[in-house]
């Protein structure tokens, strides 16, 4: 009988619950919510809580921070996270109210309508500034006050959102020129963090590509196409040519 070292010996035991662990890949999330199981006795990727006689799932590596019942990015905030999900929760309700759906609003008068869109755009505006600063301190914790400014002034919230908000909340007239680049760095902000999360893979195959284009709102164009406009599409991207004097000639 040949006795089992440590290098050689194979565990016959086939865990009922998957493994949560797995390979790193970029959070498209701030967060996700922990698995949580009834059971007396917890598998060992399974963390305990004893009051509840429930085994809750380790953070996996894209979300290694405990949060109560979520999971949030390295150099996080709990305290934040949670502040999120409940402006997320009072959003919903100011919507639902201005537009009727509780009856209580619908009979009062058009101030209380316009208060109410105003305190929901405001509340949405610092919801997306929040979230900005959260993400930009978890990419770079040792960011200064000053940095964190600088780049808030640069993006889409500050550079549209914010002004959009403030006119609507004096009932200042809204320029469609607003509007418009508000659409406009809003998509364009959109490819840039696709650009960043999926990196060429993008514009490896059309499938992707396809995909890539009806996420960022360009859906006439990939329904208007033709065979041949996308066969030399794919030949460009075999080719991996960065000019756009060739990309356009093919």
């Amino acid at each position: 009988m040949e006795i089992a070292t440590p290098a050689t010996a194979k565990s016959t035991v086939i865990s009922t619950y998957r493994n949560w662990v797995g390979t790193w890949t970029m959070s498209q999330d701030t967060a996700c919510y922990r698995e949580a199981h009834v059971m007396d006795v917890c598998p060992s990727n399974y963390n305990r809580n004893e009051a509840t006689n429930t085994c809750w799932t380790e953070c996996p590596m894209e979300y290694p921070v405990e949060c109560g019942m979520e999971c949030i990015r390295q150099n996080d905030d709990c305290g934040i996270e949670v502040a999120s999900k409940v402006s997320a929760v009072a959003i919903a309700t100011l919507s639902s109210a201005s537009f009727g759906v509780f009856g209580a609003l619908e009979m009062l008068s058009r101030k209380v309508w316009w208060a109410a869109g105003c305190s929901t755009l405001v509340m949405v505006v610092m919801r997306g500034i929040l979230r900005y600063i959260r993400t930009m301190k978890a990419t770079d914790p040792q960011a200064s006050h000053r940095k964190l400014l600088i780049l808030l002034f640069h993006s889409s919230i500050v550079v549209t959102d914010l002004p959009l908000t403030i006119a609507v909340c004096m009932r200042m007239h809204v320029s469609s020129n607003l509007v418009l680049s508000q659409k406009v760095l809003t998509t364009a902000q959109w490819m840039l963090m696709q650009a960043l999360a999926h990196d060429d893979s993008i514009i490896s195959s059309w499938q992707r590509f396809r995909a890539f284009l009806e996420g960022a709102n360009f859906t006439e164009a990939t329904e208007k196409i033709t065979e041949g406009e996308i066969a030399s599409l794919e030949t460009a991207m075999k080719q991996e040519s960065s000019c756009g004097g060739e990309l356009k000639f093919l």
